[in-house]
């Protein structure tokens, strides 16, 4: 039996290369519509990505991506706070009322401690969250080559709905095999073998 034949019912005849499956199921499309609304006349354009249920299912690792941080302008607001209320306690600092001290203080410390407390909070969070998404990327782009090798080898058979690897470097021991539903865990798993046992890539 080669490669090629598919380890379950060991014909040849329906047995394709994954990424060749995936890419004549996956498109672009575009279009433009227009719509009507009395007195104008509005023009919408819309494009995309279209793929099949088997095109999503024998889809390619993702590319490793770097995480966007959101919540600036909401830190950016709360870090303005406690300044604009350190500049509105001046004038009463200033005046020579006898308790312009203590009535400035409590003003502070009602409007703008809240703020800067949170606005603290906030920039930790940020910072945790911005390490944790590097630690991820750095993963994500040190898996990407073991992954995209094993998805790059699959093949998959029409006829017996299954995806496998036949026997070469990531199927040592025979075909690996699974239904397509299974596919990403199949390549998943090889490519975590693969560098747990220390295998170029």
């Amino acid at each position: 039996m080669s490669g090629a034949n598919c380890p379950q019912c060991g014909t040849i005849d329906q047995v394709r290369r994954v990424r060749a499956v995936y890419e004549a199921q996956t498109g672009t499309y575009a279009g433009v519509s227009t719509a009507y609304t009395a007195p104008a006349r509005s023009t919408v354009h819309t494009s995309g990505v279209s793929s099949t249920l088997l095109a999503q299912q024998l889809a390619p690792p993702p590319q490793p991506f770097t995480e966007r941080q959101r919540g600036g302008c909401v830190l950016a607001l709360l870090c303005a706070v406690p300044v604009a209320a350190a500049l509105m306690t001046l004038p009463l600092l200033a005046g020579d009322a006898p308790d312009a001290g203590r009535n400035a203080l409590i003003f502070w410390g009602v409007t703008g401690l809240p703020a800067l407390v949170a606005a603290l909070a906030l920039l930790i969070h940020r910072v945790l969250a911005r390490r944790a998404a590097r630690q991820r990327f750095r993963a994500q782009t040190a898996a990407f080559p073991a992954l995209f090798a094993v998805w790059e080898a699959a093949f998959t058979c029409g006829r017996c709905h299954l995806a496998y690897l036949p026997p070469g470097p990531f199927a040592p021991t025979g075909p690996r095999s699974v239904l397509v539903p299974g596919f990403q865990h199949l390549v998943w798993a090889v490519a975590q073998e693969l560098r747990g046992s220390g295998t170029p890539r």
